[in-house]
């Protein structure tokens, strides 16, 4: 997960992160398994970003050291039809405001754009 990387640093869209990792983790000779794990149902381990934005390539290099035969891998792209229904959804809620509705509008600036690796 990148959520630990300062806001300054993280690119608008992680695409071409994703494609980085995807090519770095075939380069190591492992496979993916598109799979997502539930963080409530299982905890997460993230990497403290802040001092090295490539440490996810040190935890690839580790899991091939320990000898794992692939890596579970995920990624989420904002889509429009989604955002749109959930700005429906919050401008029809019984208690809202306009305040939280002009949140969800705002994120349209990142419809088409993968936000979750």
């Amino acid at each position: 997960m990148l959520n630990e990387y300062p806001m300054s640093s993280v690119p608008d869209d992680l695409a071409s992160l994703k494609d980085d990792m995807i090519a770095f983790i075939e380069g190591q000779g492992m496979r993916r398994f598109p799979g997502y794990v539930d963080y409530e149902d299982v905890s997460s381990v993230l990497w403290k970003a802040e001092d090295n934005p490539d440490g996810w390539k040190d935890f690839v290099e580790l899991a091939k050291a320990a000898g794992a035969p692939f890596l579970t891998m995920d990624s989420w792209r904002l889509k429009r039809e989604e955002l749109d229904e959930m700005i429906q959804r919050i401008a029809n809620a019984e208690f809202t405001n306009d305040e939280d509705v002009e949140d969800a509008r705002w994120l349209r600036t990142y419809a088409g754009k993968t936000g979750f690796l």
